[in-house]
């Protein structure tokens, strides 16, 4: 098993595997086998770009017409409701809570699917791999999510207007090349929250996951796969109320 991984080729910088995960990947997984604490450079650079991106929209958004959209989509709401939302919609006054928000949700969903990989390698009898060694390896299949991050950035740069919702500039999620629902749906987070780079960084553990263990193809793609599906099927079931 461990000789799959002592051949690997390896990237010879950090900085060399921030481009070898997406292009040769398999280069970036025999250096971070090697160097686990590399995954601060991803980590960093991903949730700068988040911090940034969340920063730029909430600072720029057209205040007023946000705060009477977002009220839009809450209609049942009494004059005293709204009245009271308005306080917390101001665009300026979310960016704390969405830079803290998005920046947990990476770091503790990173967390849970390190101990994930973690626990599996010890039921599979897989030696000789640490909870870190499984941390930097979901943050760095995980990079390509950045992709997700700069369309979103492109999108509302080429919108022409600060009167444009969050969701309607996730441009490579599934629900905006696909499905099309609208906020009304009780699909439509689950759907947004879907996208091209959903499927490559899954792709992505597979491989790695099998230059690692020397696991076969299909297996190694159903040990990626399965926190996927695992997370969809339960906000389906509850979507649909079971």
């Amino acid at each position: 098993m461990q000789e799959s991984v002592l051949n690997l080729p390896q990237s010879a910088t950090k900085f060399e595997s921030l481009l070898d995960i997406l292009l040769e990947p398999r280069r970036c997984f025999g250096a971070i086998r090697q160097h686990p604490t590399w995954f601060a450079l991803p980590l960093g650079l991903t949730l700068l770009l988040l911090t940034l991106l969340v920063y730029w929209y909430y600072s720029s958004v057209d205040a007023e017409w946000f705060i009477r959209y977002q009220l839009s989509l809450q209609p049942e709401l009494t004059l005293d409701q709204a009245s009271i939302m308005r306080k917390f919609l101001h665009p300026e006054g979310l960016i704390g809570s969405g830079i803290l928000f998005g920046s947990l949700t990476i770091i503790l969903t990173s967390a849970l699917h390190a101990a994930y990989f973690h626990l599996l390698s010890k039921l599979t009898g897989e030696t000789g791999f640490s909870y870190l060694d499984w941390f930097s390896f979901v943050v760095w299949v995980s990079f390509p999510g950045i992709f997700a991050t700069l369309s979103i950035g492109i999108a509302y740069a080429s919108a022409g207007t600060q009167q444009v919702d969050f969701n309607q500039l996730l441009v490579s999620s599934l629900n905006h090349l696909w499905f099309q629902v609208g906020p009304e749906s009780a699909f439509y987070n689950l759907l947004n929250s879907l996208s091209l780079t959903t499927f490559w960084c899954l792709l992505l553990g597979g491989l790695g996951y099998r230059c690692w263990t020397g696991r076969s193809w299909n297996f190694s793609l159903l040990v990626s796969a399965l926190p996927y599906v695992g997370f969809y099927l339960l906000w389906l079931l509850w979507i649909v109320g079971f």
